[in-house]
């Protein structure tokens, strides 16, 4: 009689905690989306109060998480950016003038 080792059928199938992962993110999505008013007031009440970490949480899902920057084209010149820096300077005023509304 064999003791341990590898028997045909035996242990978990293949993909069976991909399976039960997918179901538990699909049952919190659903919980959470129940409730999520509620957890966007919370979060909002915290940014008015200055919590940087609500802040950041509120910009990240509104613009996006910054990308990381990489210098692949310019050889170290400068680049011009204003046009960029002007859209999210008004990006910015127009979430701060909701904030305090």
């Amino acid at each position: 009689m064999a003791l341990g080792g590898a028997r045909p059928g035996a242990g978990r199938k293949k993909g069976t905690a991909a399976l039960e992962a997918e179901k538990a993110r699909a049952y919190i999505a659903l919980r959470i989306g129940e409730y999520m008013p509620v957890i966007f007031d919370a979060l909002m009440a915290k940014a008015k109060t200055g919590d940087v970490a609500a802040v950041k949480e509120l910009f990240d899902r509104a613009f996006g998480k910054p990308q990381q920057a990489m210098d692949l084209t310019s050889k170290g010149e400068k680049i011009d950016n204003s046009d960029e820096v002007k859209t999210l300077s008004t990006k910015f005023d127009a979430f701060f003038k909701q904030l305090n509304n």
